[in-house]
């Protein structure tokens, strides 16, 4: 993914930095010591217990500076009353969409994934001290944003 991420954002030279690192453990991150104006998650916040989540949130609020922005693109939870629903219209994208609730946890759980719902990754990222939206919503996919007050 950081390779795609290089090749897509060269253009923008010096002014991205790109990180690989554990965000189970974010302070074992080892980063320049600069101020940040956004911080980009794709496809990762979904690995991380609800703790984690909720701690990584708060070490990227306080990385970026006064009106700084995050953006999280990532998978959310589908609870379970609304399941059949949500597989309703996802069946129509992907037929392989799972038949029942149990069989969708268990292709999450074999896959490490831990997708948190929308509402918790909300109040999490406000917990942290931003002011948080979900722009977008596709079936359990979201474009969620944190910006941090000037």
């Amino acid at each position: 993914m950081l390779d795609l991420a290089r090749e897509r954002l060269s253009r923008f030279g010096s002014r991205v930095l790109l990180v690989a690192g554990d965000l189970s453990e974010p302070n074992a991150i080892a980063l320049p010591s600069f101020s940040f104006r956004a911080a980009f998650s794709v496809q990762t916040i979904h690995h991380l217990s609800d703790a984690e989540k909720a701690a990584a949130f708060a070490w990227l609020a306080a990385l970026i500076e006064p009106g700084g922005l995050i953006v999280i693109i990532d998978r959310v939870k589908v609870e379970e009353q609304l399941f059949r629903d949500w597989a309703a219209i996802w069946r129509k994208l992907d037929p392989r969409t799972p038949e029942t609730y149990a069989e969708h946890v268990g292709e999450l759980t074999e896959a490490g994934d831990r997708p948190a719902l929308l509402q918790d990754q909300l109040a999490w990222l406000e917990l942290a001290g931003l002011h948080a939206s979900c722009l977008h919503l596709y079936g359990n996919r979201a474009l969620i944003v944190g910006r941090k007050s000037d």
